[in-house]
């Protein structure tokens, strides 16, 4: 049915579980402020973390650093799944 091979080569960090690990691939659909809080945080493309938690505040762990993200910073962040 289809001609070419699928994979699924990014998701939103909405979608990852706690305890599951990704790799930052891009910054999308924001504005220059939240772009720039996301990368004095250490997050741009490349960055591996861990969800720690999702409630109350999604929650992940870069390197030792545990770090909150709102609502706008973890729906611009587009990762892969490890």
């Amino acid at each position: 049915m289809f001609a070419q091979k699928m994979t699924l080569t990014g998701s939103s960090l909405s979608l990852l579980r706690v305890g599951e690990r990704g790799t930052i691939i891009s910054i999308q659909n924001t504005d220059d402020r939240t772009a720039g809080k996301l990368r004095s945080m250490g997050l741009s493309p490349g960055a591996s973390f861990k969800l720690k938690q999702r409630s109350p505040s999604f929650t992940i762990e870069v390197g030792n650093r545990s770090l909150q993200l709102d609502d706008k910073m973890q729906r611009s962040l587009y990762v892969r799944i490890i």
